[in-house]
């Protein structure tokens, strides 16, 4: 009788229940020029990406920046081949192919001061920066590479004839998609603390692991332990793994600043932007539909992609951001309201023992 009459309020509570769906964030136009515009990276407020207006023809291939409240700028005005930008403050780095090279360039945005990272021979490329380090993968040695802006210092991170691939820096930590045990048909992630000249494994899972990006103390990257491709995380201080996003589909090119992780999400069939924040484990679309979105960052609480034709945008998460999860919030939406309470009256006078005559 009691769970009838239970049956009855829960029904009751969910016709009057508004219809609820997460929506998409707010988003804005970075840039919409004719030609094309990709691969985004995001720091404070600044923007950079790979652009192609120059030569009026869209042959160029250089480096574009924006302040999200300010005017464009080509970053570095050339007549050579940019690719595969990245930013920390400041600090821009990207590849380039000048003298017949591939090699790792850089640009102080306050003293507008450009300089070569690289030295070597031989072709450089994912470049990635974090306050003053510079690092990329070394296609000529087969490892990664890093540069120190303070010291004006070259140096080799690890070296394998295997392969590393991808890296990722933050502070003193570097991370990277690993080959050494391709001979087993898969790809690891590991990483490296420059500080302390230590090497350390993040995943060695019999699957494949790749594209690992990096904030603070929590390594993301692309898995396929399930068949397709989900993404899972690691905090590297506790070593503690779990998965981030294992929905429908495939789900690829993670982001990470602090707690929260972006991806491009393909659980439609399109290709979207979806985020979650690790702290309440509330899990978020950002840019959905056909518009065909690309290579996703994020900084703080503004993320960027690129859309559709060539176009860079972004979005202001905040208000899908749940920094204080309430204790009674049953469904992972940030408040606690009859919803909450429905789920809850469903489950009540429900027992997990064998023995049902312990529970009353």
């Amino acid at each position: 009788m009691k769970k009838k009459v239970l049956l009855l309020g829960i029904a009751i509570v969910f016709h009057f229940l508004p219809a609820q769906s997460l929506a998409d964030a707010e988003k804005f136009l970075i840039c919409g020029d004719d030609w094309y515009q990709s691969k985004p990276a995001i720091s404070g407020d600044t923007v950079v990406w790979f652009d192609q207006r120059g030569n009026n023809d869209g042959s160029g291939k250089e480096i574009y920046g924006k302040k999200l409240m300010g005017q464009e700028f080509d970053v570095s005005p050339s007549t050579y081949e940019q690719y595969w930008p990245d930013i920390s403050g400041n600090i821009v780095v990207w590849r380039e192919y000048r003298d017949n090279n591939w090699d790792i360039f850089y640009k102080n945005l306050i003293t507008n001061q450009e300089f070569k990272a690289s030295s070597i021979v031989g072709e450089k490329d994912y470049p990635s920066v974090s306050n003053n380090i510079i690092i990329w993968d070394d296609r000529g040695s087969g490892g990664i590479r890093a540069f120190d802006i303070i010291n004006d210092v070259e140096f080799s991170i690890l070296n394998y004839n295997m392969g590393m691939g991808e890296p990722d820096i933050d502070d003193n930590i570097v991370v990277w998609q690993d080959w050494r045990n391709l001979g087993s048909g898969n790809l690891d992630i590991y990483g490296y603390n420059i500080q302390t000249d230590t090497e350390f494994s993040i995943c060695t899972d019999i699957s494949s692991q790749l594209d690992p990006a990096i904030s603070g103390n929590i390594v993301v990257w692309e898995d396929s332990r399930n068949g397709g491709y989900d993404i899972y995380g690691k905090n590297i201080s506790t070593g503690q793994e779990f998965p981030v996003c294992i929905a429908s589909g495939n789900q690829s090119d993670p982001a990470i600043s602090g707690d929260f992780v972006v991806w491009l999400d393909r659980r439609s069939g399109s290709s979207e932007v979806y985020g979650k924040n690790l702290v309440t484990g509330e899990e978020f679309p950002i840019a959905t539909g056909p518009g065909g979105n690309i290579y996703p960052d994020i900084s703080n609480n503004i993320v960027v992609w690129s859309e559709g034709a060539g176009d860079i945008y972004g979005a202001d998460i905040s208000d899908l951001i749940c920094f204080s999860k309430p204790l009674s919030d049953v469904n992972n939406d940030c408040k606690v309201d009859l919803l909450d309470l429905a789920i809850f009256c469903s489950e009540w006078l429900t027992c997990g023992h064998v023995d049902t005559n312990v529970c009353w």
